[in-house]
């Protein structure tokens, strides 16, 4: 479902999953299920990178080294607080936010274009990662909080009713 929705033929569209697989130089990626473990592990290293780049952006960081500009935690408070807060800011912005529907400019469509597919990659790539680690820590509870979101992700595609009624009947 990633791939179908992400990977596309053309490897010119700079941050794209099939850039990275020309740069990164790796020539068993492709849509075929027959190289899900290479795909799997293409996606999570662009993904991390795109989390690391989020994180960066959101703390108006230029280097991994820098100190934060924005979202500085406190000196002398609750870091626990802190961390909820910001958390929750950093997940409303990026992998809450709804897109945008003004789009009347065709540089800014351009670059909505891009931040979409960004956003998107990123809330696929946090959605595998829960799934994964649900899977890892056997909690029952946390899958079928996610099989919940991923009946929304393949019902709303073509070719994958069968996986959401999968995802339903697992769920009751």
């Amino acid at each position: 479902l990633v791939f179908k929705m992400l990977y596309k033929n053309s490897g010119r569209a700079k941050g794209t999953l099939r850039f990275f697989q020309e740069k990164l130089q790796r020539r068993n990626v492709t849509q075929d299920i027959k190289h899900y473990e290479e795909c799997e592990q293409l996606f999570i290293s662009v993904g991390k990178s795109y989390t690391l780049a989020a994180l960066l952006h959101f703390f108006c960081m230029s280097e991994v080294d820098d100190r934060p500009q924005e979202n500085i935690p406190p000196h002398d408070a609750d870091y626990q607080q802190y961390f909820d807060t910001v958390l929750d800011k950093f997940v409303n912005e990026y992998l809450l936010s709804k897109p945008d529907s003004q789009s009347n400019q065709t540089l800014d469509e351009q670059l909505d274009q891009i931040k979409e597919y960004s956003l998107c990659l990123l809330r696929l790539f946090f959605i595998l990662k829960s799934l994964k680690d649900a899977v890892k820590l056997g909690d029952g509870d946390q899958l079928a909080t996610i099989r919940k979101v991923l009946l929304k992700h393949f019902k709303s595609h073509s070719g994958h009713n069968t996986y959401a009624i999968e995802m339903l009947i697992s769920i009751l």
